[in-house]
């Protein structure tokens, strides 16, 4: 039993040690590196319009590695901009082809 429980406790230590690792590899990068890097990730996720020219992602089970690095990419983005980085703010990725326009204009 003490077995088990020693190879979990080990196995959430080197979880987390990772996650840790992969986060702060980004926070060596300059901010314009990171966002030309992030938009070459969102090019390699896959897209479809609906009828309405909305931009959906096309989803299949689980996450692509892709989005996993995007995910960590705005985080470091979303730490530079409370920290007072300009430079650091993005918009939410979707193809200007598809962005919906409001009834109002």
């Amino acid at each position: 039993m003490k077995r088990i429980i020693a190879a979990l406790v080990f196995g959430v230590f080197i979880a987390s040690s990772v996650f840790a690792t992969s986060n702060t590899d980004y926070s060596q990068w300059p901010t314009a590196q990171l966002q030309q890097k992030r938009l070459d990730l969102y090019k390699q996720i896959p897209i479809r319009g609906n009828r309405k020219h909305v931009a959906a992602y096309v989803k299949h089970g689980e996450p692509l590695p892709a989005e996993d690095e995007i995910k960590l990419i705005e985080r470091e983005l979303d730490h530079r901009r409370s920290a007072g980085d300009k430079a650091a703010y993005y918009e939410p990725a979707a193809p200007s082809i598809y962005k919906h326009k409001t009834p109002l204009g």
